[in-house]
């Protein structure tokens, strides 16, 4: 893993990491289980809300699975998992996280996951808001 700096300025208030996922982002079949890099939370960091906007409904043949999480935290969907968005349906979603802060800077990861048929649609705006160095 590259070392990243995180996203963390000096005044007082909530920051956010953001990244946009498409359908079409990645071309290998099933989506991209790796997920799409969103930022780096500094060490101290406590995690508020994820979540995001579906802009325009994933449409695969049979499951769309979107969800942020954290790398090396169990899988990459510790902070919004499919059961906080409904993929199919545009609009907003936001999971509250109760969460101790970061022990050291972490990499969050959008991932968008898909079976059956090929989907043509789907654009969701995801973010995570965080307060930087809660000691």
């Amino acid at each position: 893993m590259t070392a990243r700096t995180p996203r963390a300025t000096h005044h007082p208030h909530v920051h956010f990491i953001a990244r946009t996922v498409n359908f079409d982002d990645d071309t290998t079949a099933g989506g991209l289980a790796a997920g799409f890099l969103m930022g780096t939370l500094p060490k101290g960091a406590l995690i508020v809300t994820a979540g995001g906007n579906i802009e325009t409904a994933f449409n695969a043949g049979s499951t769309n699975i979107l969800s942020i999480g954290i790398e090396g935290d169990s899988g990459l969907d510790d902070l919004a998992t499919s059961s906080t968005f409904t993929e199919g349906t545009p609009g907003g979603y936001s999971a509250a996280f109760p969460r101790a802060p970061l022990t050291a800077n972490k990499d969050v990861y959008a991932s968008y996951i898909w079976t059956g048929s090929t989907p043509t649609t789907g654009k969701a705006h995801c973010a995570v808001t965080y307060i930087p160095r809660v000691y």
